[in-house]
């Protein structure tokens, strides 16, 4: 198929959070999330025949189903079965939760600014969540973890920082927060735009600049 030969996918990572007080698991932005996966199958031209309540009442399902009272993470990811680069149709759709516990506060890691390059915009939309989109920082973390890091930092073709593997990049410099703007070829994050329309102006009462420095700039 198209999805295995040419990873012919797009998906979402869902985070979803235990309360033990509530006794309710609870999904982060779903609706977010649902629009962005449609915005990537528009780009790789396909679709699945599955509405947002079909979307929302399959997450559920598969929250209850397995019983879940723990924290979550889910990939929930639309394929195409047909044979070719050019394929379509047929298309598939699953959710696969796994096991994924919060971060402990105060637990950094030990990153280094990679010698691979964030892949450009013009090439394949970093925008476009798609698995073969990963393939970039897949590389540059297999060679991190080689060199004794734990993750790394991703410039792009014009030497700006771009983002982690799998993550968003943030710093606080001269008392504000900065973070690359969407031109810096990466993923228009739903975490990312959580942090800077609500948490940081609210939680933490400090400005986020959208700032395009090269790697001098995390000195």
């Amino acid at each position: 198929s198209a999805a295995v030969f040419y990873a012919t996918n797009v998906f979402e990572g869902l985070r979803a959070y235990w309360n033990e007080r509530d006794g309710e698991v609870y999904a982060f932005r779903l609706a977010d999330h649902f629009a962005r996966l449609r915005e990537s199958m528009k780009m790789m031209r396909f679709t699945v025949p599955y509405s947002d309540d079909d979307l929302f009442e399959a997450v559920r399902a598969v929250l209850t189903g397995n019983e879940i009272r723990e924290d979550v993470h889910m990939h929930l990811v639309a394929y195409v079965l047909g044979a070719g680069v050019d394929a379509t149709t047929p298309t598939g759709f699953y959710i696969n939760p796994r096991r994924r516990p919060r971060v402990t506060e105060g637990k950094g890691l030990a990153c280094c600014v990679s010698s691979w390059v964030r892949t450009s915009d013009n090439a394949i939309p970093i925008r476009l969540k798609c698995g073969a989109n990963y393939q970039n920082g897949r590389l540059a973390k297999l060679q991190a973890k080689t060199d004794g890091y734990d993750d790394l930092i991703l410039l792009n073709q014009r030497g700006k920082v771009a983002e982690g593997t799998g993550a968003t990049f943030f710093m606080v410099r001269k008392g504000r927060i900065v973070t690359p703007g969407t031109s810096n070829d990466i993923l228009e994050s739903i975490t990312r735009t959580t942090l800077m329309e609500y948490v940081c102006p609210t939680v933490l009462g400090m400005e986020v600049v959208r700032y395009g420095h090269g790697r001098v700039g995390l000195r």
